[in-house]
């Protein structure tokens, strides 16, 4: 059932009128919504869905701007309802209210968050990475009724994003260990592998795809972990895997982005983009959209890796996923700032300029563009249309 609570301190800022006093200590409490699109994991779905069905124009006014703690990596915001959860590197986890930024909770903890928590029948489960040490909590919080379920240590970092499977958390440690545990802290399985993990996960139909460092491809059966086949493709991946129907999509250190068959673990198609890819690719009905660490991006059509377009963007560095929409590309530029690109031709629509370097993938909810940034900062942008 794991271990007794540890290093989670509770804070909570909550300002709401009472008898006596305008402001009141509390722990973090979401109060149940009916939500019938709520953000439960990095990317939405086990398949990783960086796309999003609607129109923009390039037309932003600032609405919010709140400040957190530490820094951001390559990471995503969680959404339920009318809140918005963003976890830190200095071990934290905040609430805001989507429409004012207003803060709503905060846990604190010792150590990291490397990787989007998600959300699992009212309860958050954070990953926590203990500082100095190779070992990560795994932390149950109740966010219904404001209490700690329960605490897994973990031996290794989980610094690959989560999958959420039924009501179960699947986790991969970097020394690549995979682990799939429920709601009440129980293991139903683990296997490990004699390769280190630095790629994003991702599931489809009863199965777990990932790649490691060594550049080989793996396929588990998710409720038995079985290994259903491994196979080397390339000297390293680091990127995430992202599916679509039948096929998976990543790119390794060398620039050379694949389409895989799901079934057996076969190339469909490569495309050499020249430089290291740190992301994972982002699909819309039709066509991939991917970038470089050298400033290039690339729009390629999914059936047959036939390029587009590509653009190069001078001193930029992309090592985020970007946000798709029916017309723009929205990615962000390390070195300080964010893109809104024609989908089109990938011409530049707008460049938003910021004061810190930009790891995080951008994300829409409510017609409301949220940006993260460097030192913690994330903002609000009304899209006006």
């Amino acid at each position: 059932m794991g271990f007794l609570k540890k290093h989670l301190n509770i804070l909570l800022i909550f300002c709401s009128l009472s008898f006596f006093s305008g402001c009141a200590k509390s722990i973090i409490k979401i109060v149940y919504q009916k939500d019938d699109n709520p953000v439960t994991m990095f990317a939405e779905t086990g398949e990783r869905n960086f796309y999003v069905p609607i129109t923009i124009s390039d037309s932003l006014s600032l609405i919010w701007e709140r400040d957190t703690h530490g820094s951001f990596n390559n990471s995503s915001f969680l959404f339920f309802d009318s809140t918005i959860i963003v976890h830190d590197l200095g071990g934290r986890v905040h609430t805001f209210n989507i429409h004012t930024g207003k803060q709503t909770g905060v846990l604190k903890n010792k150590g990291s968050v490397l990787s989007t928590p998600v959300l699992i029948n009212y309860s958050i489960v954070i990953p926590l990475v203990l500082t100095n040490k190779n070992k990560t909590e795994l932390i149950f919080y109740d966010y219904f009724n404001g209490k700690e379920l329960d605490l897994v240590e973990i031996d290794g970092r989980v610094i690959n994003q989560l999958l959420k499977i039924d009501d179960d958390v699947v986790l991969i440690t970097e020394e690549g260990t995979i682990k799939r545990i429920n709601l009440r802290g129980n293991e139903k399985w683990n296997i490990s592998f004699d390769s280190f993990v630095r790629s994003n996960p991702a599931y489809s139909n009863g199965r777990i795809y990932f790649a490691s460092i060594d550049g080989e491809f793996f396929c588990l059966d998710a409720e038995s972990s079985r290994l259903i086949y491994r196979k080397k493709l390339s000297s390293s991946f680091n990127g995430g895997v992202t599916i679509k129907s039948n096929n998976a999509y990543l790119a390794d250190t060398d620039g050379i982005i694949y389409s895989i068959k799901l079934s057996d673990g076969g190339i469909n198609w490569v495309y050499n983009a020249g430089s290291r890819i740190q992301m994972n690719p982002a699909l819309d009905n039709e066509n991939l959209f991917i970038g470089n660490l050298s400033g290039e991006i690339f729009s390629i059509t999914q059936n047959t890796g036939a390029l587009n377009w590509k653009e190069k963007f001078n001193g930029a560095v992309f090592n985020s996923t970007p946000l798709i929409t029916d017309n723009r590309i929205i990615i962000s530029n390390l070195f300080k700032s964010v893109f809104l690109i024609n989908k089109t031709d990938g011409k530049v629509s707008k460049e938003i300029s910021l004061n810190e370097r930009v790891k995080m993938t951008p994300a829409i909810k409510c017609n409301i563009l949220f940006l993260g940034y460097d030192r913690g900062t994330v903002r609000a942008y009304e899209i006006v249309n």
